[in-house]
């Protein structure tokens, strides 16, 4: 099934599942503001907020999207934290990002699709600032090892729910070489 990313930010979803996918929060230091009796400050980079906790969080966000994510990894927890009772192995990651792909061009021949490992980021932490936040995560989910396969489409195309897609093998993926074996 894929998920328009919103679809994740649901407070009744469990607190392995429950996360804004679209947006990340980065904590800016603020100290010295704080010692200095401030209550709002601006971070080096220009962006001005209110101090809370000694930061000042700044959100970015980016246009929502659909995501299918699975675990790089057998893990036991897994299935438990998010209420499974099967799994699916996937043997060729490269055919099944290539069918996953062509299902997703049947409906959007246009679209931009983005496949790998999610990075996990400290909130205090710069590393991942310019990056968009589709294949971030805060570093508590690390534990989840996640794989993505992203997809962008228009906004008049983002479908409102979770919703199927065909990802049969074709004659050409078939006779090609898995470079992932």
């Amino acid at each position: 099934m894929v998920t328009p990313s919103t679809f994740y930010s649901q407070a009744s979803l469990s607190k392995a599942m429950h996360d804004l996918e679209s947006e990340r929060q980065f904590h800016h230091p603020a100290f010295d503001a704080v010692r200095a009796g401030r209550t709002r400050a601006k971070t080096k980079s220009g962006f001005e907020g209110t101090i809370k906790d000694g930061f000042i969080k700044e959100t970015v966000r980016c246009p929502d999207y659909v995501l299918w994510c699975a675990c790089r990894d057998i893990d036991r927890r897994m299935p438990d934290d998010f209420n499974a009772d099967a799994a699916l192995i996937i043997r060729k990651p490269g055919v099944f990002a290539s069918r996953f792909e062509s299902g997703l061009k049947k409906l959007w021949p246009r679209v931009k699709i983005k496949v790998g490992p999610v990075q996990y980021d400290d909130p205090c932490s710069f590393v991942h600032r310019n990056k968009r936040p589709v294949h971030l995560k805060h570093f508590q989910f690390a534990y989840q090892r996640e794989w993505r396969l992203c997809a962008f489409p228009t906004a008049s195309q983002m479908p409102a729910a979770a919703f199927n897609i065909s990802i049969s093998a074709d004659a050409e993926s078939e006779s090609q070489p898995d470079a992932d074996d």
